[in-house]
């Protein structure tokens, strides 16, 4: 890994995270990942 491939990565994720398709994330967060984010944020659907 290298500092492009992080950015890409991140890129990557950010347009996914930012579409409607909820499948598109599978990619990026595992099933049992743990939201560790500001109280309200990431948690309203």
């Amino acid at each position: 890994m290298n500092a492009e491939f992080n950015k890409k990565l991140v890129e990557d994720m950010y347009v996914a995270l930012n579409t409607k398709d909820l499948d598109a994330h599978d990619k990026y967060w595992h099933q049992d990942m743990i939201w560790h984010g500001p109280p309200g944020f990431g948690d309203i659907h």
